[in-house]
């Protein structure tokens, strides 16, 4: 090489150039300064809410990786362990799911203690070696209803009367509910509505729609109670779903049009379970 200055020059040159770019890359995904703080909470809950909201500002999830509690035993220690949702590692023949995000072992962690009666946290690593998202708006995992909303929720909804559609706030219930593929419900939605205008329907259904990330066109099926408003509105939003009537309404409305037609107990029956 001592015949060779300048090759050696380039050497040094490239490896410092790629060194530089290293670093830069580095720093870019290291967030420790945006979870440097002194501050004392209160409770192991606000705490986690502190972190996931400076998380959700930067474009990711934080979940709880690791967690214990002291029972008295020397060697156990009272901690909890905060990570990046996509810390895990990937798995290639387990489905995605459904935010599309794949575990990359990302290494960010904080790690919690009780200080007194109060808790502290600090940042073991602040790095993510995975791009942020640009948004978590409609993301299932940051969607989650903290205490304080799941709490107002379930006040709203004892307050509920299904019959008249009015509780102590005065306002109207629409319920959005989903089936698995295996036959299984549950609740997708809640909205409370001052009025069963078209806009607030549209309102309700827009959200709606920015939470289905896998279904481009909507919902394949809509079952309704027949509200000639709510079927309009699925038509503008979802268009390409195709709507049909609940069967409890159905019935509701034959019994109501074809009792006085139908005097004999048993040939009413007989019509009923048809």
């Amino acid at each position: 090489m001592d015949n060779y200055p300048f090759l050696d020059s380039q050497i040094n040159f490239d490896f410092m150039s790629e060194f530089s770019s290293f670093l830069n890359e580095v720093a870019k995904g290291d967030y420790t300064y945006k979870f440097s703080t002194d501050q004392i909470f209160p409770s192991r809950a606000e705490l986690i809410e502190w972190v996931r909201k400076i998380a959700f500002d930067l474009g990711f999830a934080v979940v709880i990786i690791r967690s214990d509690t002291t029972t008295g035993e020397p060697e156990r220690k009272t901690f909890i362990l905060l990570g990046c949702e996509r810390s895990e590692k990937y798995k290639p023949d387990v489905q995605p799911s459904v935010s599309g995000t794949r575990k990359c072992e990302c290494p960010f962690r904080l790690r919690g203690k009780p200080k007194g009666q109060s808790w502290v946290f600090k940042v073991m690593c602040g790095y993510h070696n995975h791009e942020l998202a640009e948004t978590l708006y409609g993301h299932p995992f940051v969607g989650r209803l903290n205490v304080v909303e799941q709490s107002i929720l379930v006040d709203m909804t004892k307050s509920q009367d299904t019959t008249y559609k009015t509780n102590k706030y005065r306002l109207l219930l629409l319920e959005i509910v989903r089936v698995t593929s295996i036959g299984l419900t549950f609740i997708a939605v809640f909205a409370f509505f001052s009025s069963e205008r078209q806009n607030n329907f549209t309102w309700a259904l827009e959200r709606f729609k920015g939470l289905l990330l896998t279904s481009k066109g909507g919902p394949r099926v809509v079952v309704t109670d027949r509200d000639l408003t709510l079927m309009n509105v699925i038509d503008n939003v979802f268009p390409e779903t195709y709507q049909m009537l609940y069967t409890f309404h159905i019935m509701k409305n034959v019994k109501a049009k074809c009792n006085m037609l139908v005097d004999n107990v048993e040939a009413w029956d007989v019509l009923m379970e048809v």
